[in-house]
């Protein structure tokens, strides 16, 4: 629902006229789950910073990830995104393949299965299959599937959240959607 707390290990799923979007709380993304998707979110502290590996083993994402926030991968069960400082949409299909544009910076693209990768650019497309080539190419706005759309990280909404503590005191959260 609106405003829930998602924790590690919590999944989110979408149905056919939904979807979701979360932010991480040391401010280092904002992804937006598109309808019939399905994805495990892990975090985990490493070194003062949070670690995050966002699983979706069904559908599709947008994302927009800020530097230097630490590790921030996207993983999918043929691939690996690993993410530093990008915009991006990302889609896992039913046939296994793992396609992704990057819409702004680079992403190191790699097969789990034979080790192979490749940088995607700003610009370039690049497909996955987990065992053979990562296939790269070019693509042009109009490429872009229904829906991914650069300006839904333009607009900045602050939401406020109240909650209590294991000990009764009221806590806030303020959220900063993009």
């Amino acid at each position: 629902k609106k405003a829930d707390l998602l924790y590690t290990k919590d999944e989110l799923s979408s149905s056919e006229k939904s979807f979701a979007a979360f932010k991480f709380i040391d401010g280092s993304g904002i992804i937006k789950l598109f309808p019939n998707s399905r994805i495990v979110i892990n975090t985990k502290k490493e070194s003062g910073k949070l670690s995050k590996n966002t699983f979706i083993s069904k559908g599709s994402l947008l994302s927009k990830v800020n530097k230097h926030f630490g590790v921030f991968n996207v993983e999918t069960p043929t691939t690996v995104a690993s993410i530093k400082g990008t915009k991006f949409y990302l889609q896992y299909l039913d046939s296994g393949i793992t396609i992704l544009y990057t819409i702004e910076g680079s992403i190191l693209f790699s097969n789990k299965n034979n080790g192979k990768s490749a940088y995607i650019h700003k610009g370039e497309v690049g497909k996955s299959n987990g065992i053979g080539d990562i296939v790269v190419k070019k693509y042009s706005s109009r490429d872009l599937p229904n829906g991914v759309d650069d300006n839904l990280f333009k607009e900045t909404k602050t939401m406020n959240i109240q909650m209590k503590d294991a000990n009764g005191n009221t806590k806030q959260v303020i959220l900063e959607l993009e």
